[in-house]
């Protein structure tokens, strides 16, 4: 009953993709019930000519008066032909369009699913679904559905015809059926569980492959290429056994099968013999016989063949279904209330927040002011990046509460909302494309003159016009033909274009040099004026201007205020600061972080760190 569900689900969820090909569909099915009439006409055909040919004039009779048995076998050879090739043609044309739209939308669903979701789907496992799960998705309806129909109606017109030609024979032949309805039910549930593990292995061995190539600079700067690949033995080891397991399986399935049938039919053989002998069917009758049980035992031994798709297909589609059912981002906030003019004031209340069972923010409550340009600096795992998550609606608190000018995230339409919002990462992977289409993401339809003012703002443009084709540059996949700075300014270039009302920037200066930084503090001082700015910054330089500074510890605020009222406090800022200038003093100076002030210098030696805070140096 289980089998028959998932199959029904199976159908059921798939079919409407073929809704745009019902044509083509229809198309085919007639085409292969034609080369089943052809087929099954074929031995009528050929028995009254081998009853002719057994006659003393039968040959000239052929050539003469009874020619057009000859004509009507080669024609029904040549329409086999025909309907056959014409067959596989619109067959293809329905699979490949059927899976290009199965793949959109699949595709599509993927990228709209709230990000929780991928923090357990692995890339490689999706693209494994996407590419070869789809595609045993289709042998169903293509191959599998053809396999089927053709089986069906052949076991069936073959059945009904010897039945007519000799009633003693056809009831031994019949024994071919239940033998093999038993295989197929003993083999059916084995193979897809057998389908599905093997569909996961193959899984994991591409996300293996994906992982380790975007990680190649590390595993060649760790010198860990053979640990690699001994880790990827295993995977490879684990797609073996499940392989050689299948294998085995089908293997006593079409063995069991085929002796099933060759047992029977030389059976029938030897009884056929012993009916001519007798007088009971005549040589024709036996040869067409015969045929018709050819043409019931081949779809019968190739049902290990047939099973093993269907089920595999069966196994694929579940995976596929798991992204396809599950919630979209579209769905979710579907019907909440859209926001058309942002002001951007942003408050947590209480929040309390964790990653499976793992808290990172305890009753945290911080409030950004609209057009406030709001820094948090922290240790690393305090919940910097956590708070930033929560406002752009990755993640929903798990209690407390978020708002945006006064109205509850619970209510509102983030997608609708981050059009209102620019996030630049700390370490920004760019799209394969050019430089001027990864600086236009946000806004496509943005001129050239805006894309080079952008561009300008960042710092970028000087960079961007020595390259050998400038803005028409390929960055190569994700972003590596450039620097990490070159990365960053082309990140923040994007942010420039799309001029939001609420800017968030997580370490966005991190990969630049000092003059670089310097030049692009001007750049942010102009960028952040008029809009809600949230900087996460380990470099404090990059934020001493702003209006107010969350000190994060612990999942908490500690500390908050501006730069001097905090450093005035000798707390953890105050602490953080003195620390990086005692790292930019030998080699620059108190100019090394951005122009310091110079008293920070007697700060050093006049406030020392707190006691917890002294194994950090």
């Amino acid at each position: 009953m289980k089998a028959k569900s998932s199959t029904i689900r199976f159908i059921t969820s798939f079919s409407p993709y073929l809704r745009p090909y019902w044509g083509l569909l229809a198309l085919v099915v007639v085409l292969t019930l034609a080369e089943i009439l052809a087929g099954l006409t074929s031995p009528l055909v050929a028995g009254r000519i081998i009853d002719l040919l057994a006659q003393p004039d039968g040959l000239g009779r052929l050539l003469t008066t009874e020619r057009l048995q000859a004509v009507l076998i080669t024609g029904l050879f040549i329409l086999q032909a025909v309907t056959g090739y014409t067959q596989t043609i619109a067959s293809s044309r329905l699979g490949e369009g059927f899976v290009r739209d199965l793949r959109v939308r699949v595709f599509g669903h993927l990228i709209d699913k709230p990000l929780p979701c991928f923090d357990t789907l692995r890339p490689g496992d999706a693209s494994s679904r996407i590419s070869k799960d789809i595609a045993e998705v289709q042998e169903f309806f293509t191959d599998g559905l053809h396999g089927i129909l053709l089986s069906l109606v052949n076991t069936l017109g073959a059945a009904g015809a010897m039945l007519f030609i000799s009633p003693q024979l056809s009831m031994l032949s019949l024994v071919l059926v239940p033998a093999s309805t038993f295989l197929v039910l003993a083999f059916r549930r084995r193979v897809r569980s057998e389908s599905r593990g093997m569909l996961q292995v193959v899984g994991c061995m591409s996300n293996r492959v994906q992982e380790s190539v975007s990680q190649i600079r590390v595993i060649k700067a760790f010198g860990q290429e053979e640990r690699e690949t001994a880790d990827f033995l295993k995977v490879a080891e684990e797609s073996r056994q499940c392989g050689v397991r299948l294998a085995r399986t089908l293997a006593a399935f079409s063995v069991m099968n085929r002796v099933a049938v060759w047992v029977v039919l030389i059976v029938l053989l030897f009884f056929s013999f012993y009916l001519v002998g007798r007088g009971s069917i005549t040589q024709g009758e036996l040869v067409t016989f015969m045929l018709f049980a050819y043409r019931l035992s081949a779809p019968l031994s190739s049902l290990s063949y047939t099973i093993t798709s269907i089920q595999r297909s069966i196994a694929a589609g579940e995976r596929v279904l798991e992204i396809l059912e599950g919630e979209s981002e579209e769905d979710r906030f579907r019907g909440r209330l859209v926001i058309e003019d942002i002001r951007g004031h942003i408050e947590l209340r209480n929040v309390n927040f964790g990653y499976n069972g793992h808290h990172v923010l305890e009753n945290l409550s911080l409030t950004v002011e609209a057009g406030q340009f709001a820094a948090l600096v922290g240790p690393s795992g305090a919940g910097k990046s956590t708070v930033v998550s929560l406002i752009l609606g990755f993640y929903d608190i798990q209690s407390g509460s978020l708002s945006m000018d006064d109205r509850s995230y619970a209510d509102l339409n983030m997608k609708e909302l981050r059009r209102h919002m620019a996030f630049v990462p700390q370490d920004p992977m760019l799209f394969s494309g050019t430089i001027r289409d990864n600086i236009a993401y946000g806004m496509p339809d943005a001129t050239f003159g805006e894309i080079e003012a952008a561009a300008a703002n960042a710092n970028a443009l000087h960079f961007i016009r020595a390259l050998p084709h400038g803005f028409e540059t390929e960055v190569g996949e994700r972003g590596l033909q450039l620097s990490g700075g070159e990365r960053q300014r082309i990140a923040i270039a994007r942010a420039f274009l799309k001029d939001p009302r609420i800017l968030i920037l997580d370490e966005a200066t991190s990969s630049l040099d000092a003059e670089t930084e310097h030049q692009l503090k001007k750049a942010l001082a102009r960028l952040v004026q008029g809009r809600t700015s949230i900087v996460i910054a380990h470099r404090l330089s990059t934020i001493m201007d702003a209006d107010v500074i969350h000190v994060f510890d612990q999942g908490r605020i500690v500390e908050q205020g501006d730069h001097a009222t905090l450093l005035a406090r000798n707390g953890l800022y105050a602490h953080f600061t003195s620390l990086q200038l005692r790292k930019a003093q030998p080699c620059h100076g108190a100019a090394g972080i951005g122009q310091a002030p110079a008293e920070l210098a007697d700060r050093i030696k006049r406030f020392p760190p707190p006691d917890r805070f002294r194994e950090v140096q």
